[in-house]
């Protein structure tokens, strides 16, 4: 069983002037990756569960930066194509392994993961499992889950479990090989803000209790609650993975334990408004007035 890992980390601030280019990437390249091993890192984890199962890794490429302004347009179409070229020839492959933080604004797209795992999903074909990891303060889109067959974002933060969603993404392409497993995805957008805060104590802790409660739902695979992004990602996402046959009667299963029926209908309940900035400014969007 072989298994291609590649990535693109980038936590875009769409609020700085300058842009992000090929020199402010770390990048690793091949058996550069192989590096990784024993960190406790996503890369580190995808890397320890390959081995620990015996499944051969096809190192492509991963490239992370500091979080900074939107990504060049010359220096992402790069990246993206140089993972593209290495993993053809690669192909036919069992599953494909992403580190992503869910947050990658390129300049002209405001998905860069979702832009990335569509041109890899065109590539690799339906019947290749693709998965990836996202860092709690990624936003998840309908792009991505619909070119995904797994999305698995970290629990804690500070961000200590990167490993361990990482080993479970690899397991879940080894049972959609060995087990004929499909897994569903839905994005569920919230109409709520979640607070930026720690997940030790108080409301973040309260919060990802609902959410790991909620995966234990009988054929739940990960249910995962996003912050906001200043583009039109806006909002708190859910990302719900239900594996079949129980997708369709289960897909909003675990939504009542973060937005109460109590609440009311979401739609009616909250209202953003956006506007465009002047063109001096490198950040598109912004939120001008929240109504309840």
């Amino acid at each position: 069983m072989r298994i291609a890992i590649a990535g693109i980390i980038h936590e875009t601030n769409t609020y700085c002037r300058d842009q992000t280019t090929t020199v402010d990437f770390h990048q690793s390249r091949g058996e550069r990756i192989f590096k990784s091993r024993g960190t406790e890192t996503s890369i580190g984890g995808a890397l320890a569960i390959c081995a620990e199962l015996g499944i051969e890794v096809v190192p492509l490429l991963v490239v992370s930066a500091q979080p900074s302004g939107i990504v060049e347009l010359e220096t992402y179409q790069a990246f993206k194509a140089e993972i593209l070229q290495g993993l053809a020839p690669q192909l036919p492959i069992v599953g494909i392994f992403l580190d992503l933080h869910g947050a990658g604004v390129v300049d002209g797209i405001h998905d860069l993961e979702g832009d990335l795992v569509q041109a890899i999903r065109d590539l690799a074909g339906p019947s290749t499992g693709i998965v990836a990891t996202f860092d709690l303060h990624g936003n998840i889109t309908a792009a991505m889950v619909e070119a995904l067959d797994g999305t698995f974002a970290c629990h804690q933060y500070p961000h200590i479990d990167l490993h361990w969603r990482a080993r479970e993404a690899i397991k879940l392409i080894r049972r959609m090989a060995t087990e004929n497993l499909k897994p569903v995805s839905y994005v569920e957008k919230l109409p709520m803000l979640m607070p930026t805060t720690t997940t030790f104590s108080g409301i973040g802790k309260a919060h990802l209790a609902i959410m790991l409660a909620a995966e234990e739902e009988p054929g739940s695979l990960m249910l995962a609650g996003f912050t906001v992004s200043p583009t039109p990602r806006l909002r708190t996402l859910a990302s719900i993975s239900w594996s079949p046959p129980t997708a369709t009667a289960n897909r909003r299963r675990g939504l009542p334990r973060v937005w109460p029926p109590t609440c009311g209908p979401p739609e009616k309940i909250f209202a953003l408004k956006t506007c465009r900035l002047p063109r001096q400014s490198p950040r598109p969007w912004r939120a001008k007035h929240i109504s309840w």
